[in-house]
């Protein structure tokens, strides 16, 4: 059970933390985005998470450790198939593959919410993750550049829902015969 929680987290981590700390931004007063220093991929590919500290003496949490290494993984990759280049903007290159969030995070809810409904204690949390895949497979199918992932997030909620409510009409018909 911790394996499966703590692979959770950092599935979930992976996905919502990966770009958040990685490039400083200030607000000018025109209100545009100054940028801070401008690294390429490879910088950050051999950026070490596990000695950095920040300006104040502390060390990056678990959470961001975790998220920036999984993200190093995941650029690496790309660079190795030729998907980025190297020398490319690393802002550039991590908002291109954070590109269809949403339509990730409703397949991965989708999809927990109907393996959580074979799990007895943990069923009413597999139902609200089934309803947030669902509604962000919805939010996902206007907002992402793929709709693949959204659309499967959506018909997997969708699927979820369905096997729910049968589970809840067959409990109720079955306790109606006592």
């Amino acid at each position: 059970m911790r394996r499966l929680l703590l692979s959770l987290i950092i599935l979930v981590g992976s996905v919502t933390f990966h770009e958040s700390f990685a490039v400083q931004t200030t607000a000018l007063p025109d209100g545009n985005i100054q940028t801070g220093p401008q690294i390429t991929v490879n910088d950050f590919l051999s950026f070490d998470f596990k000695n950095y500290r920040t300006a104040e003496g502390k060390k990056l949490s678990w959470a961001k450790r975790m998220s920036g290494q999984i993200m190093q993984k995941n650029l690496a990759r790309q660079v190795k198939k030729g998907k980025i280049e190297g020398t490319a903007n690393f802002q550039e290159a991590a908002r291109a593959s954070a590109a269809n969030k949403t339509g990730r995070l409703a397949l991965i809810f989708s999809a927990l919410g109907i393996v959580f409904l074979f799990i007895p204690y943990l069923s009413i949390v597999g139902f609200g993750l089934s309803v947030a895949g669902f509604v962000l497979g919805i939010i996902g199918l206007g907002k992402d550049e793929d709709t693949t992932m959204a659309l499967l997030g959506l018909v997997i909620g969708a699927v979820g829902l369905f096997l729910y409510l049968l589970v809840v009409l067959v409990a109720v018909s079955w306790f109606s015969w006592f």
